[in-house]
Protein backbone atom coordinates (compact mmCIF):
# COMPACT_ATOMS: atom_id res chain seq x y z
CA UNK A 1 0.00 0.00 0.00
CA UNK A 2 1.10 3.47 -1.16
CA UNK A 3 2.28 5.54 1.68
CA UNK A 4 1.73 8.91 -0.16
CA UNK A 5 -0.58 9.51 -3.02
CA UNK A 6 0.10 11.94 -5.66
CA UNK A 7 -2.09 14.94 -4.02
CA UNK A 8 -0.53 13.94 -0.74
CA UNK A 9 3.00 13.26 -1.47
CA UNK A 10 2.69 17.50 -3.36
CA UNK A 11 1.04 18.87 0.13
CA UNK A 12 4.24 17.26 2.40
CA UNK A 13 6.98 17.68 0.53
CA UNK A 14 7.61 21.06 1.10
CA UNK A 15 7.46 20.56 5.21
CA UNK A 16 9.67 17.44 4.75
CA UNK A 17 12.18 19.67 2.62
CA UNK A 18 12.40 22.17 5.23
CA UNK A 19 13.01 19.88 7.78
CA UNK A 20 15.92 17.67 5.55
CA UNK A 21 17.56 21.30 5.19
CA UNK A 22 17.52 22.37 8.75
CA UNK A 23 18.70 18.86 9.58
CA UNK A 24 21.32 18.75 6.56
CA UNK A 25 22.92 22.50 7.48
CA UNK A 26 26.28 21.11 6.26
CA UNK A 27 27.05 20.77 2.18
CA UNK A 28 27.13 16.68 2.07
CA UNK A 29 30.60 15.45 2.32
CA UNK A 30 31.68 12.39 0.43
CA UNK A 31 35.33 11.04 0.80
CA UNK A 32 36.08 9.43 -1.91
CA UNK A 33 38.44 9.10 -4.65
CA UNK A 34 37.22 10.57 -7.55
CA UNK A 35 40.43 9.68 -9.55
CA UNK A 36 40.23 6.05 -11.35
CA UNK A 37 42.85 4.70 -13.41
CA UNK A 38 41.76 1.95 -15.70
CA UNK A 39 44.47 0.49 -17.90
CA UNK A 40 42.19 -2.81 -18.71
CA UNK A 41 39.92 -2.46 -21.82
CA UNK A 42 37.66 -5.10 -20.53
CA UNK A 43 37.77 -3.73 -17.00
CA UNK A 44 36.76 -0.25 -18.50
CA UNK A 45 32.85 -1.06 -19.25
CA UNK A 46 32.17 -3.01 -16.17
CA UNK A 47 33.29 -0.07 -14.10
CA UNK A 48 31.14 2.51 -16.37
CA UNK A 49 27.90 0.42 -16.15
CA UNK A 50 28.94 -0.36 -12.51
CA UNK A 51 28.08 -4.09 -13.19
CA UNK A 52 31.56 -5.73 -12.14
CA UNK A 53 29.72 -8.01 -9.66
CA UNK A 54 26.95 -8.89 -12.46
CA UNK A 55 27.92 -12.35 -14.46
CA UNK A 56 24.27 -12.43 -16.17
CA UNK A 57 23.93 -12.84 -19.31
CA UNK A 58 21.74 -9.17 -20.05
CA UNK A 59 24.60 -7.19 -17.62
CA UNK A 60 25.31 -4.19 -19.82
CA UNK A 61 28.81 -4.93 -20.01
CA UNK A 62 28.10 -8.22 -21.59
CA UNK A 63 25.74 -6.70 -24.27
CA UNK A 64 27.91 -6.52 -27.71
CA UNK A 65 27.43 -2.89 -29.14
CA UNK A 66 25.43 -2.64 -32.10
CA UNK A 67 25.95 1.01 -34.65
CA UNK A 68 22.95 2.72 -34.12
CA UNK A 69 22.77 3.66 -37.94
CA UNK A 70 24.28 0.73 -40.35
CA UNK A 71 24.87 3.37 -42.68
CA UNK A 72 26.84 6.04 -40.64
CA UNK A 73 30.22 4.69 -38.89
CA UNK A 74 29.72 6.78 -36.00
CA UNK A 75 32.80 4.89 -33.66
CA UNK A 76 35.34 6.52 -36.58
CA UNK A 77 33.12 10.42 -36.70
CA UNK A 78 33.69 10.77 -32.65
CA UNK A 79 37.13 9.36 -33.00
CA UNK A 80 37.94 11.71 -35.24
CA UNK A 81 36.14 14.98 -33.54
CA UNK A 82 37.94 13.58 -29.88
CA UNK A 83 42.01 13.49 -31.74
CA UNK A 84 40.96 16.61 -33.62
CA UNK A 85 39.59 19.14 -30.66
CA UNK A 86 40.77 17.04 -27.86
CA UNK A 87 37.59 17.46 -25.86
CA UNK A 88 34.44 16.43 -26.81
CA UNK A 89 31.15 15.84 -25.47
CA UNK A 90 28.48 12.82 -26.52
CA UNK A 91 25.04 14.03 -26.19
CA UNK A 92 21.87 12.51 -25.86
CA UNK A 93 18.48 11.45 -24.17
CA UNK A 94 18.38 9.19 -21.10
CA UNK A 95 18.35 5.55 -22.48
CA UNK A 96 19.84 6.39 -26.15
CA UNK A 97 23.42 4.56 -25.16
CA UNK A 98 25.68 7.56 -24.58
CA UNK A 99 27.87 5.53 -22.21
CA UNK A 100 28.24 2.81 -24.16
CA UNK A 101 29.15 4.77 -27.58
CA UNK A 102 31.85 6.82 -24.90
CA UNK A 103 33.30 3.26 -23.60
CA UNK A 104 33.69 1.90 -26.66
CA UNK A 105 35.53 4.96 -28.13
CA UNK A 106 37.26 4.83 -24.69
CA UNK A 107 38.13 1.03 -25.19
CA UNK A 108 40.04 1.73 -28.50
CA UNK A 109 41.59 4.20 -27.70
CA UNK A 110 43.23 1.90 -24.77
CA UNK A 111 44.24 -0.16 -27.28
CA UNK A 112 46.19 2.46 -29.08
CA UNK A 113 48.04 3.03 -25.60
CA UNK A 114 45.86 5.80 -23.83
CA UNK A 115 45.32 5.19 -19.89
CA UNK A 116 42.14 6.27 -19.09
CA UNK A 117 41.24 8.28 -16.44
CA UNK A 118 37.87 8.30 -14.92
CA UNK A 119 36.59 11.31 -12.81
CA UNK A 120 33.98 9.81 -10.33
CA UNK A 121 31.68 11.61 -7.71
CA UNK A 122 33.05 13.35 -4.85
CA UNK A 123 35.16 15.85 -3.88
CA UNK A 124 36.84 17.27 -6.77
CA UNK A 125 40.68 18.97 -5.67
CA UNK A 126 43.18 20.12 -8.10
CA UNK A 127 45.80 17.27 -7.87
CA UNK A 128 49.14 18.10 -6.59
CA UNK A 129 50.24 15.17 -8.94
CA UNK A 130 49.05 12.34 -11.17
CA UNK A 131 47.47 9.19 -9.76
CA UNK A 132 50.62 7.21 -8.66
CA UNK A 133 48.82 3.87 -10.68
CA UNK A 134 49.77 6.02 -14.09
CA UNK A 135 53.35 5.01 -12.78
CA UNK A 136 54.74 9.10 -13.08
CA UNK A 137 53.70 8.12 -17.26
CA UNK A 138 52.61 11.49 -18.48
CA UNK A 139 51.88 10.28 -21.82
CA UNK A 140 48.37 9.29 -23.83
CA UNK A 141 45.95 10.28 -21.00
CA UNK A 142 41.98 10.20 -21.58
CA UNK A 143 40.31 11.83 -18.50
CA UNK A 144 36.27 10.41 -19.01
CA UNK A 145 33.91 12.14 -17.75
CA UNK A 146 30.43 9.70 -17.60
CA UNK A 147 27.45 11.47 -17.01
CA UNK A 148 28.29 15.29 -16.73
CA UNK A 149 24.80 16.55 -15.62
CA UNK A 150 25.22 13.96 -12.41
CA UNK A 151 28.84 14.66 -11.81
CA UNK A 152 27.45 18.72 -11.29
CA UNK A 153 24.77 18.58 -9.84
CA UNK A 154 26.59 16.25 -7.39
CA UNK A 155 29.67 17.77 -7.21
CA UNK A 156 28.28 21.50 -6.32
CA UNK A 157 26.67 19.61 -2.92
CA UNK A 158 29.81 17.77 -1.85
CA UNK A 159 31.97 19.75 0.69
CA UNK A 160 35.38 20.27 0.91
CA UNK A 161 37.16 18.04 3.16
CA UNK A 162 38.93 21.34 4.36
CA UNK A 163 35.72 22.73 5.30
CA UNK A 164 36.06 20.85 9.26
CA UNK A 165 39.12 23.00 9.28
CA UNK A 166 38.50 26.14 7.95
CA UNK A 167 34.85 27.08 8.81
CA UNK A 168 35.14 30.14 6.93
CA UNK A 169 36.54 28.56 3.53
CA UNK A 170 34.45 29.36 0.53
CA UNK A 171 33.92 26.64 -2.11
CA UNK A 172 34.08 27.37 -5.64
CA UNK A 173 31.66 25.50 -7.94
CA UNK A 174 32.07 22.29 -9.38
CA UNK A 175 32.41 23.74 -12.97
CA UNK A 176 35.51 26.16 -11.63
CA UNK A 177 36.83 23.23 -9.87
CA UNK A 178 36.95 20.93 -13.19
CA UNK A 179 38.31 23.49 -15.39
CA UNK A 180 40.85 23.85 -12.69
CA UNK A 181 41.48 20.29 -12.50
CA UNK A 182 41.67 20.10 -16.93
CA UNK A 183 43.62 22.76 -16.58
CA UNK A 184 46.58 21.78 -14.32
CA UNK A 185 46.65 17.84 -16.22
CA UNK A 186 47.33 19.64 -19.18
CA UNK A 187 50.08 21.89 -17.20
CA UNK A 188 51.59 17.95 -15.81
CA UNK A 189 51.65 16.49 -19.20
CA UNK A 190 51.08 18.67 -22.17
CA UNK A 191 47.57 19.51 -24.08
CA UNK A 192 49.07 17.15 -26.75
CA UNK A 193 48.50 14.49 -23.97
CA UNK A 194 45.34 14.77 -22.98
CA UNK A 195 42.21 13.97 -24.25
CA UNK A 196 38.65 14.65 -22.81
CA UNK A 197 35.34 12.25 -22.93
CA UNK A 198 32.67 13.24 -21.65
CA UNK A 199 28.90 12.30 -22.05
CA UNK A 200 25.53 14.36 -20.85
CA UNK A 201 22.13 13.57 -21.32
CA UNK A 202 20.15 16.58 -23.72
CA UNK A 203 16.82 17.03 -22.04
CA UNK A 204 16.06 20.50 -21.11
CA UNK A 205 16.31 20.62 -17.83
CA UNK A 206 19.54 18.27 -17.50
CA UNK A 207 21.21 20.92 -19.78
CA UNK A 208 20.40 23.52 -16.74
CA UNK A 209 21.86 21.46 -14.33
CA UNK A 210 25.15 22.29 -16.40
CA UNK A 211 24.48 26.14 -16.96
CA UNK A 212 25.82 25.31 -20.31
CA UNK A 213 27.44 28.59 -22.09
CA UNK A 214 28.74 27.79 -25.52
CA UNK A 215 31.01 30.65 -24.40
CA UNK A 216 32.30 29.86 -21.44
CA UNK A 217 35.90 28.95 -20.70
CA UNK A 218 35.09 25.10 -19.91
CA UNK A 219 32.24 24.53 -22.49
CA UNK A 220 34.17 26.17 -25.47
CA UNK A 221 36.89 23.53 -25.28
CA UNK A 222 34.24 20.81 -26.08
CA UNK A 223 32.88 19.35 -29.38
CA UNK A 224 29.49 18.55 -28.80
CA UNK A 225 28.22 15.48 -30.97
CA UNK A 226 24.03 14.84 -30.18
CA UNK A 227 24.09 10.83 -31.44
CA UNK A 228 20.75 9.71 -32.71
CA UNK A 229 18.41 7.22 -31.80
CA UNK A 230 19.17 3.75 -32.88
CA UNK A 231 17.63 2.98 -36.03
CA UNK A 232 14.54 -0.32 -36.24
CA UNK A 233 17.66 -2.44 -37.95
CA UNK A 234 19.80 -2.16 -34.95
CA UNK A 235 17.01 -2.85 -32.60
CA UNK A 236 16.45 -5.80 -34.35
CA UNK A 237 19.98 -7.00 -34.63
CA UNK A 238 19.97 -6.61 -30.79
CA UNK A 239 17.05 -8.95 -30.20
CA UNK A 240 18.21 -11.32 -32.29
CA UNK A 241 21.87 -11.52 -30.46
CA UNK A 242 20.60 -10.83 -27.52
CA UNK A 243 18.08 -13.27 -26.68
CA UNK A 244 19.91 -15.56 -28.26
CA UNK A 245 22.86 -14.59 -25.68
CA UNK A 246 20.57 -14.90 -22.74
CA UNK A 247 18.90 -18.35 -24.42
CA UNK A 248 15.51 -16.70 -24.47
CA UNK A 249 12.14 -18.07 -25.44
CA UNK A 250 11.87 -15.41 -28.99
CA UNK A 251 9.12 -15.09 -31.66
CA UNK A 252 11.67 -13.71 -34.50
CA UNK A 253 9.57 -12.51 -36.71
CA UNK A 254 7.94 -9.91 -34.22
CA UNK A 255 11.24 -8.43 -33.53
CA UNK A 256 10.59 -5.77 -36.05
CA UNK A 257 6.73 -4.66 -34.79
CA UNK A 258 8.79 -4.21 -31.53
CA UNK A 259 11.57 -1.99 -32.86
CA UNK A 260 8.80 -0.20 -34.26
CA UNK A 261 6.45 0.05 -30.85
CA UNK A 262 9.47 0.47 -29.21
CA UNK A 263 10.35 4.61 -27.93
CA UNK A 264 14.14 4.10 -29.56
CA UNK A 265 16.14 3.69 -26.51
CA UNK A 266 18.24 0.85 -26.01
CA UNK A 267 17.29 1.09 -22.44
CA UNK A 268 13.69 0.02 -23.01
CA UNK A 269 14.60 -2.44 -25.05
CA UNK A 270 17.07 -4.27 -22.39
CA UNK A 271 14.64 -3.60 -19.92
CA UNK A 272 11.69 -5.62 -21.61
CA UNK A 273 14.72 -8.34 -22.13
CA UNK A 274 15.29 -8.59 -18.07
CA UNK A 275 11.57 -8.34 -16.96
CA UNK A 276 11.17 -11.54 -20.13
CA UNK A 277 14.21 -13.47 -18.88
CA UNK A 278 12.70 -12.80 -15.08
CA UNK A 279 9.20 -13.95 -15.62
CA UNK A 280 10.07 -16.53 -17.96
CA UNK A 281 8.65 -15.50 -20.98
CA UNK A 282 8.48 -15.69 -24.61
CA UNK A 283 9.57 -12.46 -26.16
CA UNK A 284 6.74 -11.20 -28.32
CA UNK A 285 5.64 -7.86 -29.53
CA UNK A 286 2.36 -8.46 -27.35
CA UNK A 287 3.82 -8.57 -23.73
CA UNK A 288 6.39 -5.45 -24.56
CA UNK A 289 6.43 -2.06 -23.12
CA UNK A 290 6.77 0.57 -25.21
CA UNK A 291 8.56 2.92 -23.63
CA UNK A 292 10.71 3.53 -20.82
CA UNK A 293 8.76 5.16 -18.64
CA UNK A 294 6.43 1.88 -18.81
CA UNK A 295 9.73 -0.18 -18.58
CA UNK A 296 10.48 1.44 -15.08
CA UNK A 297 7.24 1.27 -14.04
CA UNK A 298 7.15 -2.70 -14.25
CA UNK A 299 10.84 -2.43 -12.28
CA UNK A 300 9.39 -0.62 -9.47
CA UNK A 301 6.27 -3.36 -9.27
CA UNK A 302 8.19 -6.12 -9.26
CA UNK A 303 10.93 -4.45 -6.70
CA UNK A 304 7.93 -3.02 -4.30
CA UNK A 305 6.37 -6.54 -4.26
CA UNK A 306 10.02 -8.15 -3.61
CA UNK A 307 11.40 -5.49 -0.97
CA UNK A 308 8.21 -3.45 0.52
CA UNK A 309 11.02 -0.58 1.94
CA UNK A 310 11.60 0.53 -2.47
CA UNK A 311 7.97 2.22 -1.59
CA UNK A 312 9.37 4.51 0.70
CA UNK A 313 12.81 4.88 -1.35
CA UNK A 314 10.45 5.79 -4.32
CA UNK A 315 8.79 8.51 -2.16
CA UNK A 316 11.69 9.44 -0.61
CA UNK A 317 13.16 10.29 -4.34
CA UNK A 318 9.93 11.98 -5.30
CA UNK A 319 9.93 14.43 -2.34
CA UNK A 320 13.65 15.07 -2.78
CA UNK A 321 12.79 16.31 -6.25
CA UNK A 322 10.36 18.32 -5.67
CA UNK A 323 12.19 20.35 -3.18
CA UNK A 324 14.87 20.65 -5.40
CA UNK A 325 17.19 18.57 -3.07
CA UNK A 326 19.80 16.33 -5.46
CA UNK A 327 19.46 12.66 -5.45
CA UNK A 328 22.60 11.35 -2.86
CA UNK A 329 22.18 7.89 -1.00
CA UNK A 330 23.11 10.21 2.09
CA UNK A 331 20.34 11.92 1.96
CA UNK A 332 17.55 9.50 -0.31
CA UNK A 333 18.10 7.32 2.88
CA UNK A 334 17.27 8.77 6.07
CA UNK A 335 14.52 10.77 3.96
CA UNK A 336 13.11 7.14 3.30
CA UNK A 337 13.30 6.47 7.19
CA UNK A 338 11.45 9.49 8.46
CA UNK A 339 8.79 8.71 6.08
CA UNK A 340 8.16 5.21 6.83
CA UNK A 341 8.51 6.06 10.60
CA UNK A 342 7.66 3.68 13.64
CA UNK A 343 8.75 3.63 17.24
CA UNK A 344 12.82 4.14 17.88
CA UNK A 345 13.13 0.17 17.59
CA UNK A 346 11.21 0.14 14.29
CA UNK A 347 13.24 3.27 12.94
CA UNK A 348 16.51 1.25 13.34
CA UNK A 349 15.15 -2.08 11.81
CA UNK A 350 14.14 -0.30 8.90
CA UNK A 351 17.25 2.01 8.19
CA UNK A 352 19.02 -1.13 7.90
CA UNK A 353 16.34 -2.49 5.94
CA UNK A 354 16.59 0.59 3.62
Amino acid sequence: MKVFTFLGISSVATIIGWLIRRWWKQRVRIEVDVFEVISDPALLLPKLFGTENDNSPLADHRIKYQPRDPDQDIQIELKAALNRTRYLLITAPTGYGKTREAGVLAQTMMLEGWRVLRIKTGWLDVPKTLPKELNNNRSRILILLDDLNGLFSTGDLTQSPRAEQIPMLSQTSYHDRLLQVLDTLEGMCTKTEIRVLATARSEADQWKALNYDAKDKLWERFKIIEVSEPANITIVKLLDETTKQANLEAKEDEFEAIAQKSDGTYRNILLNMRRWQVQNKTVSKDDFTDTLNGSWQDVFDRAVRKHPAVQYIYDAIEILRQTGIDLLATLVEPTATIIWGGNFFQRLQRQRTI
